[in-house]
């Protein structure tokens, strides 16, 4: 059920032409799916080339040139991330096999405790992408069916070299620039929400590993290689009550957290070491590892996009923003202003929320490490250990916008702050 929403907009983005289709894909999708690609992006060219001719044409009205900036702006911000996600197509795909490998590991254990907190947070992501489906289709009818199309009308302003009211020049542009609006927000809504799902299978892990951290210290230590048939294979996959050990700590009363020491795998020859601190802080470095290279590769991959969401978010508010207090008498283009404010608000919302909740539990972490039970172990080689995983710890795992910019809160107060100080400034220069 996990792999429900990510397998949704990966198909998506291969339908759209921007992912190409996996090498097991029939012939003739592969041929749609270029053909798609030529396709799109001619319509994608169409459409700026119209905006930019429009605004050209009209270079001394401020508030025409603002009025195409505000689409042109989202237009650019999505190619530059479907761009990205090309180029960067085979280590994105690796970073979610890596991040969805571990759960499914889990899945083939039966390990219930975790398992449940998977489907949970399935269903609850299932309803967040519906809800979110229909924000995007009321920000496309709202451009689409907001265009005066009794005064041939468009859903964007555009300007031609010839006369664009007759038919069927008109309905065939209106129907090209329609499926360009459509294919725009389909594209951004879809890339958008497949970092946030990265970000949040990632936020799990961490919190998994310090659970991991905080289980290390064992309160009740028993032998349970008897659970292990006689012709046992070399990695056990199939008891539940080996992966779940019960700790018997007493901090966790009370706790709505993962009550028992996490096992994604266990070989035959770790079976009687699974109660020992060692073992299961050598585990916890390993995940903690493993969690580092994917945020290096999370970092590589989505630091551009997160650069390019900040910057035309807080441009786009700001532009929004300047065209509703411009007080235009069109109550369809208030109403879609408003829209699509809260639409560019809600869209970088989601961003610094999911970014800010990942590095909270990613700073946790030092703690739990310093608070796993290290100084009641006098185990030759603890201390080393120990060492290690603290050292791991030093890496910042956030996603950061060219490794400058954390995504936060804090950064959605900011851009708020700064498109504030925009508007102020392009109504004083409309009152001059």
């Amino acid at each position: 059920m996990h792999h429900k929403l990510i397998n949704i907009l990966s198909k998506i983005l291969r339908y759209n032409g921007i992912w190409p289709v996996e090498s097991t894909t029939a012939i003739s999708f592969k041929l749609l799916n270029l053909i798609l690609r030529f396709f799109n992006f001619c319509i994608f060219v169409f459409l700026t080339s119209i905006i930019m001719a429009d605004a050209i044409a009209n270079h001394s009205d401020l508030s025409l040139i603002t009025d195409n900036l505000c689409f042109l702006i989202g237009c650019f911000e999505t190619m530059s991330k479907a761009f990205k996600f090309y180029t960067e197509y085979n280590n994105i795909i690796k970073l979610i096999n890596d991040i969805y490998e571990p759960i499914d590991k889990l899945k083939t254990i039966n390990n219930v405790e975790i398992m449940t907190r998977v489907n949970k947070l399935s269903r609850f992501e299932c309803r967040q992408f519906y809800i979110l489906c229909g924000v995007v289709a009321l920000l496309i009818s709202a451009r689409v069916f907001g265009a005066d199309r009794a005064n041939r009308e468009f859903p964007v302003r555009a300007i031609f070299p010839f006369d664009k009211s007759k038919s069927p020049n008109y309905q065939l542009i209106f129907i090209l620039i329609s499926y360009g609006v459509a294919f725009i927000d389909v594209s951004l809504f879809t890339l958008d929400l497949m970092i946030v799902v990265i970000m949040r299978y990632l936020t799990l892990q961490l919190e998994i590993l310090i659970s991991n951290y905080k289980h290390c210290r064992v309160g009740l230590i028993r032998n349970i290689a008897r659970n292990i048939p006689s012709n046992g294979s070399e990695t056990v996959e199939s008891f539940y009550e080996i992966a779940t050990v019960t700790d018997n700590d007493d901090d966790d009363n009370g706790d709505d957290g993962i009550k028992n020491f996490v096992i994604f795998e266990i070989h035959r020859k770790d079976i009687n070491n699974i109660n020992t601190f060692d073992w299961r802080l050598k585990q916890c470095i390993k995940h903690h590892q493993k969690i580092v290279q994917m945020m290096v590769v999370l970092n590589d991959c989505f630091s551009f996009c997160v650069i390019v969401q900040i910057m035309t978010s807080t441009i786009l508010i700001c532009l929004n923003g300047f065209q509703i207090l411009l007080g235009n008498d069109d109550r369809h283009l208030l109403v879609r202003r408003i829209i699509a404010i809260n639409a560019v608000l809600l869209q970088l919302f989601f961003w610094c929320w999911y970014g800010n909740k990942m590095s909270t539990v990613a700073d946790s972490l030092t703690y739990n490490q310093w608070m796993c039970g290290w100084e009641s172990e006098f185990k030759r080689g603890v201390s080393n250990s120990v060492t290690t995983s603290m050292i791991l710890s030093l890496r910042s795992l956030e996603l950061r916008a060219i490794g400058l910019v954390p995504l936060s809160l804090q950064t959605f107060v900011s851009a708020i702050k700064k498109s504030y100080s925009v508007l102020i400034l392009l109504l004083t220069v409309v009152e001059d």
